[in-house]
């Protein structure tokens, strides 16, 4: 107790007014950081907020851009391998009736297509050039076509047009002479006309 006394008495009014000057000014130099932090903060937060808005365009941009491309009459990106089958949609009519529409068993599929070997321009056969331009129909998944393309057939969804690339052994695999050589590989573009 004696020795706070003493601290106290010694410590003169001048002494406290400069402590207390001492501690606002340090208080001031507090509340200055506080407001500058605060300051960058907002800033920092407009900045977040600019980018998002740039993100979120971009990303809305290449939404579109990729429906338009879905929805364009060519496009050569490969949808799926499917059991050895290569199989790329190069054309979409979004307003037909079919409306996605899948193929099922049991379905007459009425099409268009060409049939190449081993390269795109090797057509040897073409319902529009050798049958008059009358689609071609079958039963689906019933063998009354190739094993390729009964198992191509199914991934169809409305009105496609598709590109694939069917194996000898999902194909023909001793040929169908003269037109079709021996284990060949053929590159077939079907259009899905109607379902019935």
């Amino acid at each position: 107790h004696y020795k706070r006394y003493t601290i106290m008495i010694k410590t003169s009014p001048q002494e406290y007014k400069n402590e207390i000057n001492m501690l606002r000014t340090r208080l001031k130099m507090k509340d200055d950081e506080i407001y500058e932090l605060r300051r960058q903060l907002r800033g920092l937060k407009e900045e977040l907020s600019s980018y998002e808005r740039v993100l979120h365009t971009s990303f809305s941009s290449e939404s579109d851009a990729e429906s338009a491309s879905n929805n364009s009459s060519i496009t050569d990106e490969v949808d799926a391998f499917l059991d050895d089958l290569s199989i790329a949609t190069i054309g979409i009519d979004p307003g037909s009736k079919l409306r996605g529409r899948k193929p099922r068993k049991g379905d007459n599929v009425h099409v268009h297509y060409t049939v190449a070997v081993e390269t795109p321009d090797n057509i040897v056969m073409s319902s529009r050039e050798h049958f008059d331009g009358i689609p071609f129909r079958f039963k689906c998944g019933v063998g009354q076509v190739i094993e390729g393309w009964d198992r191509a057939i199914k991934t169809f969804k409305g009105r496609e047009r598709k590109r694939i690339t069917i194996p000898p052994h999902l194909g023909y695999v001793e040929g169908l002479p003269p037109v079709i050589p021996k284990k060949s590989a053929l590159i077939c573009e079907i259009e899905l006309l109607d379902i019935t």
